[in-house]
């Protein structure tokens, strides 16, 4: 009987039935998630696993015609001193210079730019503006370039209401002066532990009192969460 095998496709003569290879290697060849590939240098055909074969490695039959393959360069120009310098395919991308000094004083090298916010003149490194850094001139700036649809995290404007101005700047002003106000201590028992700054006049219902610190009092948690669940206090809560 002549059957092909099920991974090199090669044809062999058996009286088993059940049989499917020409032999043990390429059974366990086929087992471990191996297959036959032509090497990209010699053209001779070896065993590469799938997985590596499909992220683009085992491309060569062994180190000799790897290192066959590398031979050929690739002229790139140094972005620093501007000489040409050569790089084998696999660092076409990466490499920028063409010695470890060049790439040294450039990342060094600080040059004139403006704030991409404020537009004050500052100086950045030329290693960092590579990376996209240094681009603000301080980190006010920073705060307000990379934040809203600058953000990275940015999706499109769902933050609810609630956590975005308990977030802002605004509010954690408001709730640092009531605790100084009150010197961390709870109004209605008080504790010095656990302070929050709480609400006189609900945070939703009354708006345009949210910032106003004689709104705000000083309670520690188990008050604050007493007076939340309508448990009555010895101070009166709207």
């Amino acid at each position: 009987m002549i059957k092909s095998c099920k991974l090199c496709k090669t044809g062999y003569s058996t009286d088993e039935k059940k049989r499917k290879y020409c032999s043990l290697k390429c059974a366990y060849a086929d087992r471990r998630g191996k297959v036959k590939s032509r090497c990209e240098n010699c053209g001779k055909m070896f065993i590469a696993r799938r997985c590596r074969l499909a992220k683009g490695f085992d491309k060569y039959c062994g180190q000799a015609c790897m290192a066959q393959a590398m031979v050929t360069s690739i002229e790139k120009q140094c972005e620093y001193c501007g000489e040409p310098f050569s790089v084998p395919p696999s660092r076409m991308d990466f490499s920028r210079f063409c010695s470890d000094k060049c790439r040294d004083t450039a990342r060094r090298t600080r040059v004139e730019r403006h704030c991409e916010i404020c537009g004050k003149l500052m100086f950045a490194e030329l290693g960092k503006l590579a990376k996209g850094w240094d681009r603000f001139c301080s980190r006010r700036c920073q705060n307000i370039g990379n934040s809203g649809e600058n953000c990275y995290n940015w999706k499109g404007g769902i933050t609810p209401e609630n956590a975005a101005i308990r977030a802002s700047r605004e509010y954690k002003e408001w709730r640092n002066a009531v605790l100084v106000r009150d010197s961390c201590t709870c109004q209605d028992c008080g504790s010095t532990e656990n302070s929050h700054a709480h609400h006189i006049f609900p945070f939703f219902d009354f708006p345009e009192h949210r910032f106003e610190l004689w709104n705000g009092v000083t309670l520690c948690k188990p008050c604050h969460l007493k007076t939340h669940f309508g448990v009555k206090t010895n101070m009166e809560t709207a």
